[in-house]
């Protein structure tokens, strides 16, 4: 009888524990429960939430300034939270501010998650999740963000428990978001579809009045299915660039893209075909509408080789 409890207990914690990495963001970004950074992006699922080892960063008890960057008068803002040495979620959310020409922001708790892995999953992370409570955001990121600029706003998170880290809650029930448009992007060790279905539920239920689109689940280093989402959104930056031609000749040497114009503001020269390098150098965002809107479309007249 003895040995039948060890054997009980042993494999009801080999669940629990199973259940928590499921959630890390290990590839992706900071998840104590669902995933850990540590494994980077290739996919591999780690033992910790985002980081390399045990320890994820500083010992700091107080908040450190938020990492921001771009132009705080764009109408597109970008905020996101990581946690973890590995920072996927906080490169994923640097990669598509640059790509929409948007301001970032990084949502930084009032009290720092601090210690291992089993410390933050198994302990804050877990109690903030059962509790569905609302950790305190540092007054210095809100002091960061005129909301009223902005119409869109990408929200960017690693899933911890199913869901939403519960201070992604706290950041958006401090707002008022009535007329904004919220587009949510996440990234998981497991990547597992229902559980990033639960984190836009919870957004949708935090953000009340705002227009809650679908979000975008990959790896961060899948860019170009992040171009694909935001040009299908039409949230690439605009450039006034035009595309190079190509110093060498296309052939089946050279990557090339040929596109026609299918919407408005897309044309560069219709049936033209340049080197990928050169154009997309040039041009970034046509090449990915272009792209994007061939991958959704199965149009034989826009290739990309």
């Amino acid at each position: 009888m003895k040995k039948f409890l060890i054997i009980l207990l042993s494999l009801v914690l080999s669940v629990s524990m199973f259940a928590f990495a499921a959630c890390s963001d290990t590839p992706a970004d900071d998840d104590p429960q669902t995933g850990n950074e540590q494994t980077g992006d290739d996919g591999q699922d780690g033992t910790q939430p985002d980081g390399d080892d045990e320890n994820t960063g500083d010992d700091t008890t107080e908040a450190q300034p938020p990492h921001t960057a771009g132009d705080p008068d764009s109408d597109t803002l970008v905020v996101y939270f990581s946690w973890s040495s590995s920072q996927n979620t906080e490169h994923m959310a640097e990669y598509i501010a640059e790509a929409t020409g948007g301001y970032l922001v990084e949502i930084v708790p009032e009290e720092p998650y601090m210690g291992s892995y089993n410390d933050v999953a198994y302990g804050r992370a877990q109690e903030e999740a059962e509790q569905n409570a609302r950790p305190a955001v540092s007054q210095a990121t809100y002091d960061l963000i005129d909301l009223q600029k902005y119409d869109t706003v990408l929200v960017g998170y690693p899933i911890w428990w199913h869901t939403a880290p519960m201070v992604v809650g706290t950041f958006l029930e401090h707002y008022d978001w009535t007329n904004k448009d919220i587009y949510p992007f996440s990234q998981s060790a497991s990547m597992d579809e229902e559980q990033f279905a639960q984190s836009e539920q919870f957004v949708r239920d935090c953000a009340e009045n705002a227009t809650v689109h679908d979000g975008l689940f990959v790896r961060p280093s899948a860019t170009q299915a992040i171009d694909a989402y935001l040009a299908e959104n039409g949230l690439l930056g605009e450039t006034s660039e035009t595309p190079e031609e190509p110093q060498e000749p296309v052939g089946e040497a050279t990557q090339s893209l040929t596109y026609e114009r299918y919407e408005e503001g897309y044309a560069a020269g219709k049936g033209k075909t340049v080197s990928r390098k050169s154009y997309r150098k040039a041009n970034s965002t046509l090449f990915a509408s272009a792209k994007a809107f061939a991958l959704k479309n199965g149009n034989p007249h826009v290739k990309c080789s």
